[in-house]
């Protein structure tokens, strides 16, 4: 294959999901359609998953013939005992294209919600106020959001107890849902990120 140059690294466990694992390098690569084909020696169930490294990594036009956009959410989001949040575009509803779907690789519910991530304004650094985008967005907006809810919770004493699964079933019980689509899925989660409307399912609630 002319220069390239094919750099194989095999682990029997990874240490994130305890999975085998097989990173695949490949060093001035020839151009064209690379077809890799696995043998096993012992195949428990014959499940694989392929994945690109980030695109700050690689060339633009290097892409799967056939991607599937499921099953693409990473870690941290992945992990266990977190709150993980995609992103929509809150002026057009629409969901963000860069926003990773679930489920995860050990088939877990994620993201848990979505909240706004395409051009959300906010305070960046120079003293000064523009536009942001991505799944980074969100994320603030949503742990804005929890910290809120420790607040009335622990610090109000509403639910001293309160933890990150309480933080979750309450932004859970106010999330905004479409009429005309099925709840929890791979792309919205549990629905759209709403605190008015977790507190308004919360008024006369005391722990």
């Amino acid at each position: 294959l002319e220069d390239t140059v094919v750099y194989v690294e095999y682990q029997l466990f990874e240490e994130r999901t305890g999975d085998e694992q097989i990173i695949i390098r490949l060093e001035r690569p020839t151009e064209g359609i690379w077809t890799f084909t696995l043998f096993g020696d012992l195949i428990v169930d014959g499940r694989v998953d392929l994945y690109l490294p980030r695109k700050d990594f690689i060339k633009e036009e290097t892409v799967f013939l056939q991607p599937d956009p499921y099953m693409t959410i990473t870690f941290p989001a992945t992990s266990i005992g977190l709150i993980s949040t995609g992103a929509y575009n809150h002026q057009t509803g629409s969901l963000y294209l860069g926003s990773s779907r679930g489920l995860t690789r050990d088939l877990e519910l994620k993201p848990n919600l979505v909240a706004p991530g395409v051009n959300v304004i906010g305070p960046l650094p120079g003293n000064r106020y523009g536009a942001m985008t991505g799944t980074s967005v969100s994320a603030a907006i949503t742990a804005g959001a929890a910290a809120l809810m420790l607040e009335w919770g622990i610090n109000y004493g509403n639910d001293p107890d309160m933890d990150t699964q309480k933080v979750l079933n309450y932004l859970i019980a106010g999330a905004t849902r479409s009429d005309n689509l099925i709840y929890p899925n791979r792309e919205w989660g549990y629905g759209k990120l709403n605190l008015f409307g977790t507190f308004e399912a919360l008024k006369g609630y005391k722990s």
